[in-house]
């Protein structure tokens, strides 16, 4: 909510947008108790991961490494955790837009599909490390090129999973 209120610079127009994404895009079962959205959404994840990005899977695998230890706060924060704001606001335009949080899960595949030429050779520790905060460092991240990243992110092409654990279209981009 803090992001949203330092771009609007309105409290009210703050609460309206937080809001909206709480209701249109269905963040709130995000927070309900025992995070019923959370653990499928990560469980959605990996298994596009596994689809999309087996060398990726394979090198988290080698590193037992797990989606859910860097992926959550992706999900729980909405990207605000290390997106760069003009990015984030271009990503959360994109899920108002889609009424769906499918774009976090694009981001999620973008973000390890352009690190893994980085990541490759690093053990648990550095991959760790770098899924945590390093991909969005302004110098050697790979968020720097917002074109390059969301044309990638848009690259996956899937129908997401509903809290049931049921493949369902959501729009145009299924």
């Amino acid at each position: 909510a803090a992001i949203i209120l330092i771009h609007s610079r309105s409290e009210e127009r703050a609460y309206v947008m937080f809001s909206e994404l709480m209701r249109v895009v269905g963040f709130h079962d995000f927070f309900l108790p025992q995070f019923p959205a959370l653990w499928p959404a990560l469980s959605e994840l990996k298994d596009l991961v596994a689809r999309f990005l087996p060398e990726v899977m394979r090198h988290l695998d080698t590193c037992d490494l797990t989606v859910n230890l860097f992926a959550d706060k992706w999900f729980l924060t909405a990207l605000t955790y290390n997106f760069p704001h003009r990015l984030l606001f271009r990503l959360w335009d994109i899920m108002l837009l889609e009424r769906s949080v499918k774009i976090i899960t694009r981001a999620g595949l973008a973000v390890l599909k352009l690190s893994y030429p980085i990541i490759k050779t690093f053990d648990f520790e550095k991959t760790f490390t770098y899924l945590q905060s390093g991909f969005a460092d302004p110098k050697k991240g790979v968020l720097m090129d917002e074109e390059r990243f969301i044309t990638t992110a848009y690259s996956f092409r899937f129908a997401r999973k509903n809290k049931f654990g049921v493949s369902a279209k959501h729009g145009q981009g299924a």
